[in-house]
């Protein structure tokens, strides 16, 4: 890199890096109330900002500048916006909605969220896709809106040139696949992820991948399927070499390994967080016709912890822990861990609260193991509702004769054992 190139990404760095004090400055005025805050946090200057705030903001998070914006002046600008069909308005509203700071006034279908997410999404707003991807199955109290939903992909695929064309295809591929919307049909559903596919979609092609795996009869492999692996070379992946000549008919089971491998790849490529991994884990466990390389697990897992991959996250801070494809250096490690915990994946926040159950590289505080525990239970880990049980049980305990808190530790229910059991 020359100086002058050298200098100009130090000072992007730097100017990115100004821009979110500014706007991190403008967040804490917000949430102590300031509407004039608020209305710069709404302005056009920092939309992008605001809406990577309102994505990763939870449930669980202080909602006191996100209340402090739906009083601002500024904010009606934001609702006639997005009834102009504004991608970033309709994103913030939709969020807001689901976040419960924000009331439903308006019953029509239109003014739901989930529509209000569909909406941006087919306007590119990468926010909205990966929003409306992970909320249009879950949303079951919601069902009369799924239909109206799949009106709005059915229309937006009329045309490949249609803006979302891709993205389309693959979320009524998802709709046809598990009968959300639409009538369940899965040959319908192989037909919108192989144009979602072909269109570029990531998510597409990593489903189309495991079509090919396990589908049915309906995932036939012909010399539509495998031209679009004599292109693995001239899309220059390092990879390529991955895919070898094949003559279709010869080994349909391996054929079948090849589209799959073929798309799985794709996916990684196009930045699917889940074709990643899976990339990585093949490559780590040398499966579906992946040759081992333990340097290129490590990489693809990591690009998609960075992404926010929750179980990429888990893998790679047991890398660091392990001092396996990496220097150990469990600082590293504990990080990764938090990471995975508060993206909410269960195996995390059960260690987490483990850790600080028995002040394991954390200081010992009950009550964030208590949390920690909570929600891991919330989501299915019943070891972890059994041990909130027992610390229920022992805080009260507490209360009630004044013991310690070393006393859970002393009753032996975390030993030493326990302790290392977890990501190491």
């Amino acid at each position: 890199m020359t100086v002058t190139k050298l200098n100009h990404a130090k000072l992007a760095s730097k100017t990115t890096k100004d821009v979110d004090a500014a706007f991190q400055r403008y967040q804490n005025s917000a949430m102590s109330g300031s509407h004039s805050a608020a209305d710069q946090l709404l302005s056009d200057k920092w939309t992008s900002n605001l809406c990577n705030a309102i994505a990763k903001h939870t449930d669980n998070d202080d909602h006191r500048w996100v209340r402090t914006l739906i009083t601002a002046p500024a904010f009606k600008h934001t609702q006639e916006s997005a009834r102009a069909n504004d991608p970033n308005a309709q994103y913030i509203l939709a969020r807001l909605l689901f976040l419960g700071v924000l009331s439903q006034t308006d019953s029509s279908e239109d003014a739901h969220p989930l529509v209000l997410l569909a909406k941006s999404s087919l306007r590119g707003h990468m926010h909205a896709q990966a929003e409306l991807s992970a909320r249009f199955h879950k949303q079951s109290a919601d069902a009369s809106i799924h239909p109206h939903v799949v009106q709005l992909l059915l229309s937006a695929v009329q045309s490949p040139s249609t803006p979302g064309y891709a993205y389309a295809q693959s979320l009524l591929g998802d709709a046809y696949g598990s009968g959300v919307g639409v009538a369940q049909d899965e040959s319908l559903a192989f037909e919108r992820f192989v144009s979602a596919a072909v269109g570029g979609d990531a998510y597409g092609q990593f489903t189309l991948s495991f079509f090919y795996l396990y589908g049915n009869e309906t995932t036939v492999i012909d010399g539509h399927s495998l031209r679009w692996l004599t292109e693995a070379a001239v899309c220059g992946h390092a990879e390529a070499g991955l895919v070898p000549g094949y003559v279709v008919g010869e080994d349909p089971a391996g054929d079948r390994e090849l589209v799959a491998r073929y798309w799985l790849l794709q996916s990684a490529h196009e930045g699917s967080m889940d074709g990643m991994y899976c990339v990585g884990q093949n490559y780590m466990n040398g499966n579906s016709g992946f040759p081992k390389n333990q340097g290129l697990a490590f990489d693809w897992i990591s690009r998609s912890a960075e992404l926010g991959d929750t179980s990429a996250q888990w893998q790679l801070g047991k890398f660091y822990a392990q001092g396996s494809m990496v220097k150990k250096d469990v600082v590293v490690s504990d990080g990764w861990l938090r990471k995975a915990a508060e993206g909410g994946l269960s195996d995390a926040m059960y260690e987490l609260g483990r850790r600080y159950h028995v002040g394991y590289r954390v200081e010992m505080d009950l009550m964030k193991a208590l949390d920690w525990y909570e929600r891991a239970g919330k989501k299915g880990n019943e070891d972890a509702v059994e041990r909130a049980r027992v610390i229920t049980e022992e805080i009260k305990a507490r209360k009630e004769k004044k013991k310690g808190w070393r006393g859970l530790f002393l009753r032996g229910y975390a030993n030493s054992s326990d302790i290392h059991s977890g990501i190491k």
